[in-house]
């Protein structure tokens, strides 16, 4: 099982967001989940976890279709990661403090 480094997670945490990690069976490959942290809500989205430290986007679950569209469909390693994660915490930012009441 992948792990994401703390400082990923804890960049993830200062912006009210969470990293979970999974195994999908059928595929046999690692993904995570990212979701608001505290989470009343579902995850907002995943992306599998390649063997390089790359990431490639899995499946959206709530993120608005104009925040997926500027999600990058590979991210080559967790400090795009970290990138992606400010800026969906910027973009989605009322959506996130909406799951957090």
């Amino acid at each position: 099982m992948l792990n994401v480094t703390k400082t990923t997670h804890n960049y993830a945490k200062a912006r009210n967001l969470s990293i979970d990690s999974d195994f999908c069976d059928e595929l046999k490959k690692d993904f995570i989940w990212i979701s608001v942290n505290n989470d009343s809500c579902e995850p907002m989205f995943s992306m599998f976890v390649n063997e390089d430290g790359s990431f490639t986007y899995r499946g959206n679950i709530w993120l608005s279709i104009a925040t997926r569209e500027e999600i990058p469909a590979h991210i080559t390693d967790e400090k795009q990661l970290r990138k992606v994660l400010a800026f969906i915490a910027q973009d989605m930012r009322q959506e996130i403090r909406d799951c957090l009441q």
